[in-house]
């Protein structure tokens, strides 16, 4: 039997093919991982700041939105802490008080009177209980909320699970906590982040983001004499939920959303603005909030979302019904008088 040796230049021609085939693909999935999609194509549809008017709304990011009309505020979520996804695969997570107290400044905030949350995924409920500590609002949720503020030791005083139906009034505002869905996510994906289950006893940070567990999810409905607000905590819906309310602006979540088909963007579209009557729609929750927030501040890349995808779909239906659309930059600021938004001419 005759034995053939591999030459060293086969050899090395060989692994260098078989390195090459496992490096590849990493590269490609590291670059697609942090590629970000460019907001210019969307920027003439930017809401531009206007002078103050009575009622003053801010994205800060994710679902978090800041409402006040000079003599109360209302905020969702309150997530600044936004840790960078390898920090957030790799270990247990906690708020980070230092990023908390820096996006309350940036947002000019020392006062609450409520902070609700909207579901209780980490980059929603996490950082919730330290804003409501530090501003003196109520903690308004699900029970899974309750439980997150419950693992913060926040009294039982400042925690409040409403009831379906129940209207909430501080000073001329009114919120209404209407029961909702999480936008379908990728089984693996749904198995990480508790979609569809329950936080049932105190949970203390440090930990897992699979610990902060969707719970229930809603839809706010915040009206006020100025103008009503439909604020939409995720891309999802239930049937027929809205019906009956009455909003003029709806910002809507949109993670997920591009995803999805064009059926259920439609959908969800005539469930949040046809049913509710709202004459202008905003997208929001399509940052990627594994960054500092920032003006800068890009969408997911593709491998998480598909930005485009939904911002098209909600432009083209809200030209089909005459809705206005309108987009914002984390911290971007506009006013609302009289339902309407008021805006700068360019």
């Amino acid at each position: 039997m005759t034995i053939r040796r591999m030459t060293p230049a086969r050899h090395r021609w060989r692994l260098w093919l078989a390195v090459s085939l496992l490096v590849l693909p990493l590269t490609v999935f590291v670059v697609l991982l942090h590629w970000q999609p460019s907001l210019d194509r969307w920027e003439p549809f930017r809401i531009l700041e206007a002078p103050p008017a009575p009622l003053q709304v801010t994205w800060l990011g994710t679902a978090t939105v800041l409402v006040t009309d000079g003599e109360n505020a209302i905020m969702t979520d309150g997530f600044f802490s936004r840790q960078s996804l390898l920090s957030v695969a790799s270990g247990p997570v906690e708020p980070d008080l230092e990023r908390i107290g820096e996006g309350l400044e940036t947002a000019g905030v020392q006062q609450l009177d409520a902070v609700v949350v909207l579901h209780s995924h980490y980059d929603h409920a996490m950082d919730a209980p330290e804003v409501a500590r530090r501003t003196g609002a109520l903690l308004v949720g699900s029970e899974s909320t309750a439980n997150v503020g419950r693992g913060w030791r926040l009294p039982e005083s400042s925690i409040h699970v409403p009831d379906v139906g129940e209207v909430l009034r501080f000073g001329h505002f009114e919120l209404e906590l209407v029961p909702s869905a999480h936008v379908p996510m990728l089984p693996m994906v749904a198995r990480l982040t508790g979609h569809g289950k329950t936080i049932d006893e105190p949970l203390v940070p440090p930990a897992s983001i699979s610990a902060w567990k969707e719970g229930q999810s809603y839809a706010l409905m915040l009206r006020h004499p100025q103008g009503n607000l439909l604020i939409q905590g995720s891309a999802g819906f239930v049937g027929g939920e809205l019906q009956g309310q009455s909003a003029d602006i709806a910002l809507l979540s949109t993670g997920s959303l591009g995803r999805q088909s064009d059926d259920y963007q439609r959908r969800y579209f005539e469930e949040m603005v046809l049913t509710t009557g709202a004459h202008t729609v905003i997208p929001m929750h399509w940052d990627d909030f594994f960054t500092v927030l920032d003006h800068d501040t890009h969408p997911l890349g593709p491998l998480l979302d598909n930005f485009h995808g939904a911002m098209e779909g909600l432009k083209r239906h809200s030209r089909e019904h005459d809705r206005a659309f309108h987009m914002l930059r984390p911290l971007d600021r506009f006013s609302v008088e009289e339902g309407r938004l008021q805006e700068t001419p360019p």
